[in-house]
């Protein structure tokens, strides 16, 4: 039968419609009525099929192998539609999408005790691959507008939602996965899944309002390859306590180029807990997860929100382009601050961090330990350049601070320093040293010295500066010199 009516969203939809007639008793096994209800939709060229509120069991997974196919219920979060599976053979996963234009939304999809207990691979909640084959295959090729709304997926032997090997234009908004044995939200070319079709990415996607709460493993995983992939107000809560099935202790893990993530929310307040928020049984931890780590070029991550964590975002060496601007980090559960709420590494290039302290103060000791001198650093409208810990980095463009001279040496944090002397008459400098770490600068680094003291100091020749003319430079009242930092010669040169 074709139809026009109405579908998510408010669109309008042509096409069969198949409605699911099935005793919803939570017990008796109805996946014959669902395989048969999506072969009628997948013969007829495409539809939707209809799931009426209630709760129905399955002992089997539903395949959707055809183009065009949705399986549709009455209300996700709510449960409405609750689809409980029991299989642990088979086709492993709940739902498994292996072609475009699919998708399944307002529903509740769970697992039963059995199945929730089972060791089952690729038993996920909803499961987007093609078959396993090589790249080249004729059925290697990236699954394309695929949709998923407002789904509860919850209590999964491995994932909650997993694309394997390569999605694209994926309509994404409200899933959550909770309680599930390994990962929340995995988006991977195969690495973590361990596929043969490896080299297809999952790309050009918009993932809203992504959840995943207290999953054994990480929250949410995006695979190395994926690319252009943009998260507003995705949440990890909870997650990483299993360390049988985490890849990391990190509860957002991406190596995902062209990264957007828009408001991440990353709390741990679970974290000592052994029993889920489902009822079941799990690992208290003594200390709680991380936060984000990137792992690979190109990441945008804006007003982060982080709770009760070891850490709010690490950037690994050899990370290149990523930009964190504005993060709030509350102390929450875990009673220990951090130490830096963001780590930058060193070995990045082109990379920049911006915050206000004051939303950091309760939950870190610094904003940010950055271990990289090329990084751009605002904090609390100031420019800092510089290898160490918070503010202590070298401020730019500063408006100048007096600074005095302690035994010949000047310990300076700025880019233009009033020098001060010990004495009234004169006094020396031999050795320029940046405030944090006892270093004498960073190649590049630039200084503006200026002595606005009526008696003479003098640059001092040597092992420490290294003047142009090979001669010590006395600096009058109101005179002033520019010095650049040369980390071949490890000396200070007059420019």
């Amino acid at each position: 039968m074709t139809v026009r009516h109405p579908a998510s969203r408010g669109d309008i939809r042509f096409g069969t419609i198949v409605e699911v007639k099935a005793i919803a008793d939570g017990t008796t096994d109805v996946s014959k009525n669902f395989i048969d209800a999506i072969k009628r939709a997948s013969d007829a060229g495409g539809g939707d099929v209809i799931v009426p509120p209630g709760d129905y069991f399955l002992n089997a997974g539903l395949v959707i192998d055809a183009d065009g196919v949705r399986i549709i219920g009455a209300g996700g979060h709510t449960g409405q539609t609750t689809l409980t599976f029991g299989h642990t053979t088979g086709d492993v996963a709940c739902i498994r999408i292996k072609k475009r234009s699919c998708g399944a939304g307002h529903m509740r999809i769970t697992s039963d005790a059995t199945r929730f207990a089972a060791t089952v691979n690729d038993g996920h909640g909803i499961w987007v691959e093609h078959d396993d084959v090589a790249q080249g295959h004729a059925d290697a090729s990236s699954l394309s507008r695929n949709w998923f709304e407002d789904l509860d997926i919850r209590m999964q032997p491995e994932d909650g939602f997993n694309n394997t090997g390569g999605a694209e234009m994926i309509h994404f908004d409200r899933i959550s996965a909770t309680d599930c044995d390994r990962h929340g939200i995995v988006f991977d070319r195969g690495d973590v899944t361990g596929r043969t079709n490896k080299d297809l990415q999952a790309f050009q996607s918009l993932l809203i309002n992504a959840r995943a709460i207290e999953c054994g493993g990480n929250g949410i995983y995006l695979g190395i390859n994926t690319a252009n992939i943009t998260m507003i107000n995705p949440e990890a809560l909870g997650c990483c306590w299993n360390s049988g099935t985490r890849a990391s202790l990190y509860a957002m893990e991406t190596a995902c180029r062209a990264l957007r993530l828009i408001q991440p929310d990353i709390e741990d307040q679970q974290y000592a807990a052994t029993t889920s928020g489902l009822g079941n049984t799990r690992t208290g931890n003594a200390t709680p997860s991380e936060g984000i780590i990137v792992r690979t070029n190109q990441a945008y991550i804006y007003q982060t929100h982080a709770s009760s964590l070891l850490s709010s975002i690490e950037l690994v060496g050899g990370v290149d382009n990523v930009h964190i601007d504005g993060i709030f980090v509350a102390l929450g559960a875990y009673s220990t601050k951090q130490t830096a709420a963001v780590t930058i590494a060193n070995g990045n290039a082109n990379c920049s961090f911006r915050c206000d302290s004051t939303q950091t103060t309760a939950g870190a000791d610094s904003p940010l330990l950055n271990q990289d001198p090329t990084t751009e650093i605002t904090i609390d409208g100031q420019r800092y350049r510089g290898t160490a810990l918070s503010t202590m980095d070298y401020e730019i463009e500063s408006e100048g601070v007096e600074r005095t001279i302690a035994s010949g040496t000047l310990t300076i944090g700025e880019d233009v320093v009033w020098i001060k002397g010990e004495s009234d008459t004169t006094d020396s400098v031999t050795v320029i040293r940046i405030d944090a770490g006892g270093t004498k600068g960073y190649n590049g680094m630039t200084l503006r010295l200026i002595n606005r003291s009526a008696y003479t100091i003098t640059l001092v020749h040597g092992s420490g500066i290294e003047l142009r003319a090979g001669a010590n430079l006395g600096l009058t009242q109101y005179q002033g010199v520019t010095l650049v930092y040369s980390e071949t010669g490890t000396s200070w040169i007059e420019v």
